[in-house]
Order: C-alpha cells, then structure tokens, then sequence
C-alpha cells in the first residue's frame, strides 16, 4: 500500500509514498480537523489518496478567485 498524493482539480500524480516508511504524524495529516482528514483522505484500490492542489491549480485558483465557486474548473 502507498500513499499517493493527487491533484484534486487536474488529477495530476503528484507524488507517491511507501507508507511503511512515513510516519503520518510528520506528514501533518494529525493536525487536520475530522471534516479536512474525511474530505481529502480517501483509499482507492488498497492505495491511501490525498487530495491537495498542484502549484498550477493553485496558481489559477489565486488568479481567478471566483473559480472557488465551480465544482469543476479544468476540463
């Protein structure tokens, strides 16, 4: 099983982690409220997903403040 680490606009793979040697306390994951940890942590096929935004996403999302609002943004 790995931690795999996804965009959550684009789907880009971002990084992906061998959970046997990340302690998930360094990854901050402890410090996120119950509705953070439930809204970007999910399992798919047997692998630990995070949802985070890559830099571009990010970067679109600063400049187009109102693309907040949509569900989806890239097509």
């Amino acid at each position: 099983m790995a931690i795999v680490y996804r965009c959550r606009h684009c789907k880009m793979k971002l990084a992906e982690l061998d959970e046997y040697k990340v302690d998930i306390k360094a990854l901050g994951w402890d410090r996120l409220s119950a509705a953070d940890y439930q809204e970007m942590v999910q399992i798919d096929s047997g692998n630990i997903v995070c949802q985070v935004a890559c830099e571009d996403c990010e970067d679109t999302l600063q400049r187009y403040p109102h693309y907040h609002e949509l569900d989806h943004f890239m097509q």
